[in-house]
This record gives C-alpha cells, structure tokens and sequence, in this order.
C-alpha cells in the first residue's frame, strides 16, 4: 500500500434544522473534518465537538489534528500510519475526538 501524501483538515458549523436537546444541552453542529489520501485513493473523517464530553471544540480538534496527528501520519503507509496515530494519542492527551 502507498503511504499517505496528504491530510486535509478544516472545520464546519453544520446547524440542526431544529433543536436537539439532550440532558447534556443542545448537540454539538460545530464539527471538524478530516480528508486523506495516497495520491489516489482518498478517505474521509468527521467529528463533532463534544465540549461537554471531552472540553474540545471544533477549532481545538482542527489544531490537534493539523500540527500533532497529520505530521505523524505523512509519508506512512495505512498500517503504520494507524499505529503512529496511536503513538501520537498517547502524546497528548485530551484530545479523543481529533484522534478518532
């Protein structure tokens, strides 16, 4: 398999047509998305910003993703990249939802 060449990350405030509340408040429509590729196969992720659960925001998760978890996964192919992911994870913590 071909190593990833690229992590595209950027962040979207996606509003519910009505509200949705739980006992934790409103869900969450701020959410950050992540798009990879090898140069020509291409995956996506998203995630939504669960403040109550985890303290991030969509910006937050954004940065994570950008300067800690992209940087460790370039240039790797997808077993390794996933096992540098979670080497990655465990190097800053409080920041699951950008790690997904």
């Amino acid at each position: 398999m071909q190593p990833l060449t690229t992590v595209d990350v950027t962040t979207r405030e996606v509003p519910l047509a009505e509200s949705f509340p739980t006992s934790y408040g409103d869900l969450p429509t701020d959410h950050c998305y992540v798009r990879v590729s090898d140069g020509e196969t291409v995956g996506y992720g998203e995630g939504a910003a669960l403040r109550t659960f985890t303290g991030e925001t969509a910006a937050t998760m954004a940065v994570a993703a950008r300067e800690h978890y992209a940087p460790a996964v370039v240039d790797e192919p997808p077993d390794a990249a996933l096992a540098a992911l979670a080497a990655a994870r465990d190097h800053l913590p409080g920041h699951p939802g950008a790690a997904v």
